[in-house]
C-alpha cells in the first residue's frame, strides 16, 4: 500500500502544472476535469478482489486525490474496512484545489458519456457520506473536514452543513475544540452565530 501524503502532494503540483499549461481546443476551453483519470477510476471501482485492487492502485505512479478516494472505498466494499477508513479520513481534501478536483468527478464522467448514476460517478457524493459517518470516532480529522465548508457551495455545501450539524450533536466539545484550531473567518462559515460563544 502507497504511502498517500508524499504522492498526492507530486499529484497535486504536477495537476496545477499541467492545467496551466493545457491550451484550448478552438473555442473550447480545458477544465479541471479534463485531468481526472477516470480509466484508472474505473478500473479501481471495477476491481473483484483486494488483489486486483492493490494491483491497480500500486501501478499509479503519484495517485492524486481521486484514485485515493477511490482505492479508499473500494477496500471498504471488499471487506478491508480498517485500511480503507484510513485511507478515507487521510485522502480530506488539504486545499481548494483538491476539493474542487474531487468534485469535478461528475464532470469528468458527463465528458466520457457515462451516467451520473454510475458508481464512478457518484464517488464525491459516496466519499463524503462514508466519511460523516466516520468522524464521530476519529476527533483528530474534525478541523480538517470543517474547512471543507470553505471551499463547497451549491448541494455540497448543503450536504456538509448537515454533517457539521451532526458532527455538534455526536460530540459538542469535540467539535467545538477543532473550531478553536481554524481561523476566525473559517469559524463564522461554519457556525455563524457561535463565533461569539468560541470567544467566551
Amino acid at each position: 500500500m502507497s504511502a498517500p501524503t508524499d504522492s498526492r502532494a507530486l499529484a497535486g503540483f504536477a495537476l496545477l502544472a499541467i492545467f496551466a499549461s493545457t491550451p484550448s481546443i478552438g473555442d473550447q476551453q480545458p477544465t479541471i476535469a479534463d485531468l481526472v483519470p477516470v480509466g484508472v477510476l474505473q478500473e479501481i471501482t471495477d476491481a473483484k478482489t483486494v488483489g486486483d485492487l492493490e494491483r491497480i492502485h500500486g501501478s499509479v505512479v503519484a495517485p492524486d486525490i481521486t484514485v485515493e478516494v477511490a482505492y479508499g472505498l473500494r477496500l471498504c466494499e471488499l471487506g478491508r474496512n480498517k485500511p480503507g477508513e484510513n485511507i478515507l479520513l487521510e485522502s480530506l481534501p488539504r486545499n481548494r484545489v483538491e476539493f474542487v478536483f474531487l468534485f469535478s468527478v461528475p464532470e469528468a464522467c458527463k465528458k466520457k458519456g457515462l451516467s451520473l448514476s454510475d458508481r464512478l460517478c457518484m464517488i464525491p457524493d459516496t466519499y463524503l457520506v462514508t466519511v460523516g459517518k466516520l468522524l464521530p470516532g476519529h476527533r483528530k480529522y474534525y478541523a480538517r473536514f470543517l474547512t471543507l465548508s470553505v471551499f463547497a457551495d451549491g448541494y455540497v455545501a448543503e450536504d456538509l452543513d448537515s454533517i457539521n450539524r451532526r458532527l455538534e450533536q455526536a460530540d459538542r466539545p469535540a467539535f467545538v475544540s477543532a473550531l478553536r484550531e481554524l481561523a476566525p473567518s473559517v469559524r463564522e462559515r461554519i457556525c455563524g452565530k457561535c463565533v461569539d460563544e468560541l470567544r467566551r
